[in-house]
């Protein structure tokens, strides 16, 4: 997208959900570093309801057309109308009047748009409490981004939001200046955090030791916010009271706390009477924030479920060995070499996976026993002469620090060490990746030639052909 890079500089890592190269997993390093700091003493993960259908459309256009101009005309074509939603088993039709349409390429930008005044309404809100919170976008409070336009100045705004698609204007929102301000769904007398919700005078922190001590993350509708349990809750009140203004509802029930076990008590005092629940660790982006039992527990959860999908390729396989070779490559193992760029695992985890794929995918899709020197031979990538299906211990070893130097600029910016540089970032990712890349053919030669002379000698000439001329690209 041409104008993408218009919203990365917008936004930074302060929302993430805009296409950010490698910001979940840069997102998923920089929490669990900031965690385990000795000044943060909790992460809440909040949970919104049905946020993506309940942010303010309106809102969300007019905020584009202040925070991505490039982008706003054809936005606001997108969106100006109310899109029929069709039931089947139904003549009738509902009318889809707010939020983003899920599954909509641009959903996830608008959305952006449109939380963003929310991010930065929340962090005017612990300002005033003395807990102060990096930005990394290049948009200021009063919403201007200092990008010109490409639309007409004599544009005029819609009066008003139209009940059918075929009635709405032909106009976009224009804003009035560089100075122009974001919108919300209803006018809010001040963001801060009521007083009737405000800490008590007992429990409250001092501005001098809550100066740079709270953090908040974004991905689309996943907030979250961490360092000391006082500047958590400051957050998470003014969340709960201003939120709703910008379409987004958190749902306390499903909301968690995770704390160090040496605060858990102190955290269910503060935080049980909002109705969170406290816990030492938490899936969190796809990754695992909190205690090593717990991590140690949710990878072993992780590889019971890619065990038991592997055992289903292998039912699949004797019969359609080509449909489950690329459900193999193509899906099943993407789900566990995300895991690996996010969370550290060691082999002992894995073992139950790579004997799966060892002693019964792999004879299944060949039909016949394997030996360990062919398995070693199979578990290569097709440009090495194996079948492009990895090994899960070699990579597990291999992801989780190239994931860690790729994404060292996202992390940097999510924990408020740097500002956000797009170019920085993905020539940081560029170098890390091949680099990695490198290293990782490297390993993969010195495997195969150590397999090569256990098997017989027609295989060791069509293996050496194969990776010398390249002939597995197909695969």
């Amino acid at each position: 997208m041409v104008t993408r890079s218009d919203l990365e500089t917008t936004c930074g890592t302060d929302q993430l959900c805009i296409g950010v190269k490698g910001g979940l997993e840069g997102a998923v390093h920089a929490v669990n570093d900031l965690f385990q700091e000795d000044e943060t003493e909790g992460l809440l993960l909040v949970d919104a309801s049905n946020a993506f259908n309940r942010i303010s459309r309106p809102a969300a256009i007019w905020n584009t057309r202040v925070l991505w101009p490039r982008c706003s005309r054809y936005v606001f074509n997108t969106y100006r109308g109310f899109a029929a939603l069709h039931l089947q088993g139904s003549a009738g039709c509902l009318w889809s009047c707010e939020g983003v349409t899920q599954g909509d390429s641009m959903a996830m930008f608008v959305y952006a748009c449109g939380s963003l005044p929310l991010i930065h309404a929340l962090r005017a809100a612990c300002a005033e409490e003395g807990y102060e919170m990096p930005s990394s976008g290049a948009w200021d409070e009063s919403g201007s981004d200092g990008s010109g336009s490409d639309m007409d100045e004599n544009e005029n705004a819609p009066s008003e939001a139209q009940e059918r698609p075929e009635e709405a204007s032909d106009t976009p929102p224009e804003a009035e200046g560089d100075g122009a301000g974001v919108c919300v769904c209803s006018d809010v007398e001040g963001v801060g955090v009521g007083e009737e919700e405000s800490l008590s005078a007992s429990s409250a922190p001092s501005a001098s030791s809550s100066s740079a001590s709270l953090r908040q993350c974004w991905y689309a509708d996943d907030s979250s916010a961490l360092g000391k349990l006082h500047g958590i809750l400051v957050w998470f009140r003014a969340l709960r009271r201003i939120g709703p203004s910008y379409g987004y509802h958190p749902e306390t029930a499903k909301s968690f706390l995770v704390v160090k076990p040496e605060l858990e008590q102190i955290a269910r005092e503060l935080f049980e009477p909002e109705g969170v629940q406290i816990v030492t660790g938490k899936r969190f982006l796809g990754g695992y924030v909190g205690d090593e039992g717990g991590r140690a527990a949710f990878l072993c959860e992780k590889v019971e479920g890619w065990v038991r999908g592997v055992r289903a390729l292998t039912s699949a396989a004797r019969n359609f060995p080509h449909t489950a070779h690329a459900a193999m490559t193509r899906s099943l193992q993407m789900e566990w070499d995300y895991v690996f760029r996010v969370v550290l695992t060691d082999e002992c985890a894995l073992s139950p996976l790579r004997e799966a794929i060892a002693k019964e995918l792999l004879p299944a899709l060949l039909g016949g026993p394997v030996t360990p020197s062919e398995v070693d031979l199979m578990l290569l990538p097709a440009r090495h002469g194996g079948t492009g299906i990895r090994d899960p211990l070699d990579r597990a070893a291999a992801a989780y620090p190239a994931s860690r130097a790729s994404t060292k600029v996202v992390s940097k910016s999510v924990q408020g060490k740097a500002p956000f540089h797009p170019g920085d970032h993905r020539a940081t990712i560029r170098h890390a990746l091949t680099r990695s890349k490198q290293q990782q053919d490297v390993a993969h030669k010195t495997k195969r030639e150590a397999a090569l002379p256990h098997i017989d000698r027609r295989r060791h000439r069509v293996l050496s052909r194969s990776a010398a001329y390249k002939t597995s690209g197909w695969l």
